[in-house]
């Protein structure tokens, strides 16, 4: 989720804060689909952690160093930020969290939406993930077809573009393969 007011995004910065707290993840959203080829510009990571305590705690240890700050709607629609006690166990109240760090935006989600109506958590997209190198580390990143079905699912209509290009990326691997 957007947030124009926060610090420009430094994705190098993010990942190496996780992966400096050993937090297991599957990068998702628009960085995701970058990683994939897609020419679209995104201002905030996105990240579905493996949904354990002790990974929750290392998230919530990774969020600390980042500075981070609890994004929350108002009451007339404006976003807040508000200083929450990071934690593992705070982590695990959420199916969706945004935070401003002092790298930029970082969302955490407890998965993704299928096109049945559930959501896609850790263990179900590591499985399909590919591993990619990025800034000197291995990041683990969602398969085409679950961004894709992820966008199909949401059906917001600032996703048919992306949509259009994941498909058309899906097709080129497809037929190099």
């Amino acid at each position: 989720m957007s947030d124009p007011d926060a610090p420009e995004l430094s994705t190098r910065e993010i990942l190496l804060t996780l992966v400096e707290h050993g937090v297991e993840y599957v990068l998702v959203g628009g960085v995701a689909e970058v990683a994939r080829g897609s020419p679209r510009m995104t201002m905030d990571v996105d990240i579905t952690p493996r949904w354990r305590r002790g990974n929750l705690e290392r998230l919530a240890g990774a969020l600390r160093a980042m500075a981070a700050l609890l994004r929350v709607e108002g009451d007339s629609g404006q976003r807040l930020l508000v200083r929450f006690p990071i934690s593992g166990e705070g982590l695990a109240s959420f199916e969706l969290s945004t935070w401003r760090t002092v790298h930029g935006g970082l969302d955490v989600v407890s998965g993704i939406p299928t096109l049945d109506r559930s959501l896609a958590d850790y263990d179900d997209l590591i499985r399909r993930s590919d591993r990619f190198e990025a800034f000197g580390i291995t990041v683990e990143v969602a398969s085409l077809d679950d961004l894709i079905e992820a966008k199909e699912t949401l059906g917001r209509p600032r996703d048919g573009f992306a949509l259009f290009e994941l498909k058309k990326l899906r097709d080129r691997v497809s037929d190099e393969g």
